[in-house]
This record gives C-alpha cells, structure tokens and sequence, in this order.
C-alpha cells in the first residue's frame, strides 16, 4: 500500500511530499485539503506520481498557518494490459432483458448544456450477440428521448441524441473498438 510522508522545509517555504511503497505501473494523483478533508484540490506536479514518475513534489502552493491535509487517490485500474477486476465497486449486469440500472425520471436530471459520457465496461462477450445501450436517458416509446450510448454487434458505438425529446439523430463510429482480452 502506497504511503504519503510530508516535510515543512521552512528554508525555501513549502512542504517536500514522498511517496512511498508505490504499486509498480500505478499513477497517483496527490491531493491537499485545507478545510478538514471537506474539499480537495491536485497538487501541481502531483497528477501523475508513481514508480514510473515522479515520487517526490515541492508544494509551494500549501497554505500557511492552517492544517494542510495531503492524500493520494490511486486509479481502479493499473495499466491497459492488467486491469484489476472487479474493483469492489462495480454494477454487474447479466446482458438479460431486465439487467439495467435505472433511476426515476426526474427535472433535476435533465441536461440542458453539453454532456460527456462515459463507461468502462469489461463485457462478457465481443461483440455483443445484441446492440447494447450502455448509457442512456432515453425511452423510445414514450417519445421521452434524450440521450443514449450503445455498443452495436459490429463492435461500433453508436451515439443517439435528441434535443426536442421527439426526433433523434445518430452518429456511427466508422471503425469497430479493438478490445485486448486478457
């Protein structure tokens, strides 16, 4: 298990952070709080910590004369090849017709900027024997249509949205995903 040690260094005003018992291929982020773990911000140079990078940060930007509390926050994931599955906190879905999450239509759910959306997701089969949505605001039926996101059985993704909730239109990916099985 990764650990933290902090040093005022008062001749040059900051605090030396070292980290130490690193997981080998795994990025850090080093985060400083100021108000009792309430808040957190990144601590430059502290984004990408780890045993293929940095092990030691200089943070100029703390704050004097207040408690300034430091943790690192280490990724689900260690490297594109060896993901560590699951991670204790995931949503196993069967690919059945009843297998989803979902949650009650609800104003303060509605999206009236931009949107990013994203998934990792570690699918049983590829591609899928179905076209799957795998992130969605969206029933057809109801013409309550806002957003949705799929993996198509040519292993594409197809993005559909709707700005009226009535019409939609889509956009393909032109070549499949390329998934590493290991």
């Amino acid at each position: 298990m990764a650990t933290l040690t902090a040093q005022y260094l008062s001749d040059l005003g900051r605090v030396r952070i070292t980290l130490g018992a690193a997981t080998p291929n795994v990025e850090y982020t080093l985060q400083r709080s100021t108000d009792g773990g309430v808040t957190w911000v990144d601590v430059r140079g502290g984004i990408t910590m780890g045993t293929a990078s940095v092990t030691v940060v200089d943070d100029y930007e703390y704050t004097p004369n207040v408690r300034n509390d430091y943790r690192i926050l280490e990724p689900v994931f260690y490297d594109s090849f060896n993901r560590e599955y699951p991670s204790g906190t995931t949503l196993d879905l069967t690919g059945g017709v009843n297998s989803y999450a979902s949650t009650p239509d609800n104003a303060a759910l509605d999206i009236v900027g931009d949107i990013d959306i994203r998934a990792d997701i570690a699918p049983s089969q590829w591609p899928p024997a179905a076209d799957s949505s795998v992130v969605a605001k969206y029933m057809h039926s109801t013409n309550n249509r806002g957003y949705r996101f799929d993996v198509l059985t040519t292993g594409k993704i197809r993005i559909t949205c709707s700005t009226t909730g009535l019409d939609n239109f889509s956009l393909v990916s032109s070549i499949p995903l390329d998934i590493i099985s290991g």
